[in-house]
């Protein structure tokens, strides 16, 4: 709550006359604030080539490390977790409905939503790696997850 005091430059009075209490605060910034799977949809736009997300994601961010403070404190709010999960289903959908991930599933022999969905599951690890560790490591780790899926197309091609 101090990080949210601070970022608002408000001081817990005036904040808590906006929002009843620390649970009415976080469903409103999970309903608001871009995540991580947002970030990822984002990239993709216009982009031929799906590994890109992982790229991206390899780099971290401030959505990032935010979604990491909503996801630990939904563990002890189900109405949280929820929301968060919904959100992250409509990223996965507009992921899997796109061209890219289409064409890419598709050369693979998946549907569009496994690829959506493993897509998604290493860039959870690749930006925790890249809040965990140096940069040039997580950079060097989405390289690698991105030059991985291409190797696996050329194998199934």
């Amino acid at each position: 709550m101090r990080e949210v005091f601070r970022a608002s430059n408000l001081s817990p009075g005036a904040v808590y006359r906006y929002f009843a209490g620390k649970r009415e605060l976080l469903a409103a910034v999970a309903a608001e604030a871009p995540l991580a799977a947002d970030r990822l949809v984002g990239a993709l736009d216009g982009e031929e080539d799906p590994a890109r997300l992982l790229r991206v994601a390899a780099e971290g961010g401030e959505a990032e490390r935010l979604e990491l403070g909503l996801r630990a404190a939904a563990l002890d709010d189900e109405g949280l977790g929820s929301m968060l999960a919904a959100r992250r289903r409509a990223s996965l959908e507009e992921l899997a409905a796109s061209d890219a991930v289409r064409r890419r599933a598709r050369r693979l022999g998946w549907t569009a939503e496994r690829l959506a969905r493993l897509l998604l599951a290493v860039a959870d690890g690749l930006w925790l790696t890249a809040l965990l560790e140096p940069a040039e490591a997580a950079g060097q780790t989405g390289e690698d997850a991105a030059r991985l899926l291409a190797d696996a197309e050329r194998v199934r091609s």
